[in-house]
Order: C-alpha cells, then structure tokens, then sequence
C-alpha cells in the first residue's frame, strides 16, 4: 500500500466536510488509522493549539467554503 495523498488545504479538500469536533479528533489521534502519516497530537500539544491549527488551515479557505462551514458547524448545534 502506498502513502495516503495529502489533502488540499484550501478548503477543496475533505475536511471541509467535518465539524470541528471531527477535526478535532483527527488531530488528536493522527492519520495512521486510515493509511496516512499524519502523527497523533493529543498527547503532545494543548487543546489550545490543537485548535489554532485547525484554525490555521480553516484561515486558508475561501471565505465562501469557510462560511457553508461555519452553517454546517452552527446547523449541527
């Protein structure tokens, strides 16, 4: 099995899709469990800049993707 291509970060790619409880979740536990590379973060940073990453990538999306997110985001609450 090959290496898992890396997702775009400019909102085309699939996280995009995900809440942030899921993007959470991903960051905390890595990719490993789907075939990627991605180490887990959990255990290593604070919740705090686990969630200054994800607002990192999230801060290189359109603002259109980053609005139908931030829908689906309030829509799921």
């Amino acid at each position: 099995m090959g290496a898992v291509e890396v997702p775009a970060l400019d909102g085309t790619g699939h996280a995009a899709h995900h809440g942030l409880d899921y993007l959470l979740s991903k960051v905390n536990s890595g990719g490993s469990g789907r075939g990627g590379v991605m180490p887990a973060f959990g255990g290593l940073l604070p919740e705090a800049d686990r969630r200054a990453a994800i607002a990192f990538v999230q801060s290189l999306w359109a603002e259109t993707v980053y609005q139908d997110w931030q829908r689906h985001q309030s829509a799921a609450h």
